[in-house]
């Protein structure tokens, strides 16, 4: 089982650091709260990615295969994303925006960063679709080798690696955000603005296309012409 950890480790690291929603409300709510928010948006990301490895191993990939629901996920998220990119911007552009926390001040509530945790991960369409996919293929692939032991090897590695790398960035800005100025601070949000607002737009643009391209597809056989 070590080696479907480690193989889950290293593919879930290169999922973890790719910038995206996940990262940027990390580094958004370390300003605010301190380290503790890395901990606790991982825990309701993990505990959010548990039930659908249980829905998959429960035969749920094909419903999210279907690109119905991924519209439907597609717009939702995106919309939710403009959402959290509106506040962001909000804070960051208010006549007296907050300074970093200090002390334990402007600290939200560990449910609230744990449901944030759970939010981000559910409405991130392509989270769906590879779990669906490539994650799917790849605990089949584990399992044929090492049989049903694989799914709660390749979970716990992969989770591992979103814990071990959100809670690593979580630190590094918790350390920083006492030498930051009032400007900076202001610039880091209005950036995880920028990204979180680029990425609903991206998604609710997405859904956009496919539902025109579907739209045009032929909704009967045409006569051949012989």
């Amino acid at each position: 089982m070590l080696s479907v950890l480690l193989l889950s480790l290293a593919v879930g690291f290169s999922g973890a650091i790719t910038p995206g929603p996940m990262l940027a409300v990390t580094i958004d709510q370390a300003l605010r709260v301190g380290w503790t928010a890395g901990l606790w948006i991982a825990l309701g990301h993990a505990v959010t990615e548990l039930a659908l490895v249980g829905g998959l191993r429960a035969g749920l990939g094909g419903l999210l295969r279907r690109p119905w629901v991924r519209r439907a996920i597609g717009i939702i998220g995106g919309l939710v994303l403009l959402y959290f990119a509106w506040g962001m911007f909000a804070t960051a552009l208010a006549p007296a925006a907050p300074v970093a926390a200090q002390d334990g001040k402007m600290v939200a509530s560990r449910l609230g960063l744990f449901g944030l945790g759970v939010l981000v991960t559910v409405t991130q369409p392509y989270w769906y679709l590879w779990w669906a996919t490539a994650g799917v293929g790849l605990i089949a692939a584990q399992s044929a080798k090492h049989g049903p032991r694989a799914w709660p090897a390749f979970y716990v590695g992969h989770i591992l690696a979103d814990f071990i790398w959100f809670i690593l960035v979580a630190i590094l800005i918790a350390l920083g955000r006492g030498f930051m100025s009032p400007t900076v601070y202001r610039t880091v949000i209005l950036v995880c603005a920028v990204g979180i607002a680029a990425l609903g737009i991206y998604f609710l643009y997405r859904q956009f296309v496919e539902w025109h391209e579907a739209g045009k597809a032929p909704t009967e056989l045409e006569p051949v012409v012989e």
